[in-house]
């Protein structure tokens, strides 16, 4: 049949070694699995990489827990290399990155960006933007407009702690515009 309106599949159940199943059990078939979407985005196969990006399928696993869908905007505060944000744009997200290095987004090789990644898969048009931004002083509206927040923080364990602006101050002061706290 073709493009049926119910599929139904046969589970089979053995025992221990038996050479004929124990039990049928006949169902409906929901899904086919997505294995295969690990391997398209294999790290190896990946046009731009840095020694700290994510692997693809736990970026993969992590965009399916954040809800990444067609209509959702989703933002990684720590952009990286953008394994977060392709794999959110994969399942038809729309996606922001920040990162505290511009040279982690603009990548060093002329063509080899977190761009390129999006492009490599097809999915530029799901790239809203990236923007050089330290967390702390980050210039996003203070109004509700994500559906999620992806994010691998940095530990200073492979990438030196580096915060934009920072001289050694021994106390951080707040900045106020117009009686409103800066950061906010």
């Amino acid at each position: 049949m073709k493009n049926p309106e119910l599929e139904m599949c046969v589970f089979e159940d053995y025992v221990h070694e038996a050479s004929a199943p124990h039990m049928l059990y006949l169902g409906r078939w929901i899904a086919n699995g997505s294995r295969d979407t690990a391997t398209k985005y294999d790290l190896k196969k990946r046009k731009y990489i840095s020694r700290t990006s994510m692997e693809a399928q736990l970026a993969l696993v992590t965009a399916n827990m954040v809800l990444a869908a067609p209509g959702k905007t989703i933002f990684d505060p720590f952009v990286g290399t953008g394994s977060f944000t392709v794999s959110c744009a994969h399942f038809g997200a729309v996606t922001i990155g920040s990162d505290i290095d511009g040279r982690s987004i603009r990548g060093v090789e002329a063509g080899r960006n977190v761009v390129s990644n999006f492009q490599q898969y097809g999915t530029v048009n799901n790239l809203l933007d990236n923007f050089i931004s330290d967390l702390t002083h980050t210039p996003l509206r203070m109004v509700r407009f994500l559906d999620g927040i992806v994010c691998d923080p940095p530990y200073g364990v492979r990438e030196g702690p580096k915060v934009l602006g920072y001289r050694g101050e021994k106390e951080a002061k707040l900045v106020y515009v117009d009686g409103v706290a800066a950061h906010l």
